[in-house]
């Protein structure tokens, strides 16, 4: 079980190669503008069906608050503060930063 943690968009091929390595049991934590990801557009629709089932799904409240978009994500994300996110650090034994 990986903790996979993204800080760039969509649009970028860190998400690509985040989503060949990922694995059903493993996270995927949005950070940074990595929120923008979870924003409910069809371009991030279309993402989203090629991540496998059993894939936990977070976006970091604050950085989704700073964005302006913490009413508009998707409801398979589920918003997490600073304290869960030190949280899901600790719950999964490997981390793997994605930029």
């Amino acid at each position: 079980m990986i903790l996979n943690i993204l800080n760039k968009s969509s649009r970028s091929e860190s998400l690509d190669d985040c989503l060949t390595q990922i694995s059903p049991g493993d996270a995927l934590l949005l950070i940074e503008d990595g929120v923008l990801a979870a924003v409910d557009t069809p371009h991030n629709h279309q993402w989203l069906q090629r991540c496998p089932e059993g894939v936990a799904l977070y976006a970091l409240r604050e950085d989704a608050v700073a964005r302006g978009v913490e009413s508009h994500l998707m409801t398979q994300f589920h918003p997490v503060g600073y304290e869960e996110f030190v949280d899901l650090v600790a719950q999964f034994r490997l981390s793997q930063s994605w930029y």
